[in-house]
């Protein structure tokens, strides 16, 4: 399965330096509906239907509750969908399963007014955890449990902790809490620090291998 979890700005670009097609796509994952998660959202979809005569299969964006609604009144606004092949925008429920591939849904606290969901992706006994923007909370820990790698928002340092996300301090918390195999801190908002510090901080709680995102790192479960 090909999937895509979130479409934020450059998505497209760095698919296109990964040499990884938009054609192939089985799914599309989001977590929320704040820009720097959907801004490419919409090029996606006019991409494929330009650009992707040959595809039939349908294609399934799922989101929070509340996504349709967003999918009809932004989405749908800016683009026809193609004539030659489905899309169709869904809502996600607590477990899906995509062949062999079981996706399990939870809410993280992010902000009030907006529904945020992870997504937990488990196929032959491996589990990769995805957690969009969050915060500290329990239902996290429990959604992250003995996943294989942990792709958590670790948006600044602790001294500068900001209110519906994770500084490094409490992402290694989370993480080892969770007693994960292997952290990769993401999201990182622009400081005066550097990224030694980051992981730094997360190695203070977590003892376990940590791995600091950048774009077009590939792993292996």
């Amino acid at each position: 399965l090909n999937l895509l979890i979130d479409c934020g700005p450059g998505t497209l670009r760095r698919l296109g330096r990964a040499r990884k097609g938009i054609t192939s796509l089985d799914a599309v994952f989001i977590t929320h509906t704040h820009p720097d998660h959907v801004s490419d959202l919409t090029s996606l979809l006019h991409g494929l239907r330009i650009g992707a005569a040959g595809r039939r299969k349908k294609l399934t964006v799922y989101g929070p509750p509340g996504f349709r609604d967003y999918f009809d009144r932004i989405v749908l606004t800016q683009i026809r969908l193609p004539d030659h092949f489905t899309i169709e925008a869904q809502e996600v429920e607590e477990t899906l399963t995509l062949g062999s591939l079981v996706v399990l849904t939870f809410t993280v606290k992010h902000v009030e007014s907006l529904n945020s969901v992870a997504y937990r992706f488990e196929e032959a006994c491996a589990a990769i955890v995805f957690s969009g923007d969050c915060d500290y909370d329990q239902t996290l820990i429990d959604g992250a449990r003995h996943a294989d790698i942990l792709i958590l928002d670790c948006c600044t340092l602790d001294s500068d902790k900001m209110e519906g996300h994770l500084s490094a301090g409490l992402a290694g918390l989370v993480a080892a809490k969770a007693e994960v195999k292997h952290l990769i801190p993401t999201h990182f908002y622009p400081i005066p620090a550097a990224d030694s510090e980051r992981e730094q901080e997360c190695r203070i709680q977590f003892s376990g291998k940590i791995t600091l995102a950048e774009d077009l790192m590939t792993f292996e479960v």
